[in-house]
């Protein structure tokens, strides 16, 4: 009879032992992992709104949203005033114009800041003046010097408490209603609201890379809440003249302070001036502008362009009675702010 050894006899005692530790410590790692994974995800969300207690009151103001917004509130009738600045292009400036007032609601008054460089372009602003009649228009009599006083003056002696800034080659592409998002922006106590923004904005980038989408979180219906510091590009980019919604008393006090004879200077030196990146911003689930860069003015724009028409090519299109055809453009799936898009033209009754 074969003999059989002490280490055989306990080889496959060790081996259970040592598989069986084997499929308890992967079980254990499993579930340590899902921990940490819950855990991660609320130390997120909770480093999102800064710290666990404001997270929670986060949570509180947006569940009061969804109570308050069927009833009547402070906000349910509350209305932004509109700033547009316009250098030499009246074509661009109508088709602005013109998606305004088809697509917004809740704007109490309008102000376009222009300028023009020679009297062709001036008469053609005139006759912008005729057509819309309710628009107030400031034209810049001293260039550039004379840029800031005037946007000051008229930013400050406006009636409402909301400013939403606008440059002419903008095209409204879909419905959107301002007394719903001063109605956000002050219960979520959101920094700006960002109409160029939306989930749709993941294309390149105007240095050729794609934007990354942040973490979000929704607040109520198709509007969703970002943190600045979780954003790259154009989502870290809190400070723009491109369609963005603010409280006046907030950004006053820095307009006023900085160096600036036009609104591409403007923009520069608000942009580098903002340092409070643990803010927030809201946006649409789809942006509800888009810009149109058919051609460039002033030297400082770093914004990118087709240059597909000269400034004068686009004057002799307005003064032959053309407009821009904005109908292409409803709800267009732009994959960013700025898009080359071939624009096409209608007769209009517009004439020199």
């Amino acid at each position: 009879m074969k003999k059989i050894s002490f280490l055989n006899y306990f080889i496959p005692f060790v081996l259970l032992a040592i598989f069986g530790t084997l499929e308890c410590r992967c079980s254990i790692s499993k579930k340590s992992h899902i921990k940490a994974m819950r855990r991660r995800k609320k130390r997120i969300k909770d480093d999102f709104f800064e710290t666990k207690s404001k997270s929670v009151e986060f949570n509180d103001m947006k569940a009061e949203y969804f109570i308050i917004k069927n009833e009547k509130n402070q906000y349910e009738q509350a209305s932004s005033d509109l700033f547009i600045f316009s250098y030499d292009r009246p074509l661009q400036l109508y088709a602005l114009l013109e998606s305004i007032k088809k697509h917004i609601k809740g704007i109490e008054d309008i102000f376009v800041l222009y300028r023009a460089s020679a009297k062709e372009f001036s008469s053609a602003y005139s006759r912008l003046v005729e057509e819309f009649s309710d628009v107030w228009f400031v034209k810049q009599s001293n260039p550039p010097n004379d840029f800031k006083e005037l946007f000051l003056t008229i930013l400050r002696e406006s009636t409402t408490s909301y400013a939403l800034f606008a440059v002419d080659d903008i095209i409204v592409k879909d419905d959107v209603n301002l007394s719903e998002c001063i109605q956000v922006l002050e219960q979520t106590k959101a920094y700006g609201f960002y109409l160029r923004l939306g989930q749709n904005i993941t294309g390149p980038h105007e240095h050729k890379k794609r934007e990354m989408l942040p973490v979000h979180f929704k607040v109520s219906n198709q509007i969703y809440v970002w943190q600045f510091a979780q954003g790259n590009y154009d989502w870290h980019y809190p400070n723009t003249v491109d369609m963005t919604l603010y409280r006046k008393s907030e950004i006053l006090p820095y307009l006023q302070h900085l160096s600036y004879k036009n609104p591409n200077a403007l923009e520069s030196q608000w942009a580098a001036s903002f340092a409070q990146w643990n803010k927030t911003g809201l946006f649409f689930s789809e942006s509800k502008v888009v810009n149109i860069p058919v051609n460039r003015v002033g030297e400082q724009s770093t914004a990118p362009v087709m240059n597909s028409y000269s400034l004068k090519d686009l004057l002799s299109f307005f003064e032959k009675g053309l407009k821009i055809d904005i109908a292409f453009f409803y709800k267009i799936n732009n994959t960013a702010p700025h898009m080359d898009y071939k624009i096409s033209f209608l007769q209009h009754h517009i004439r020199s």
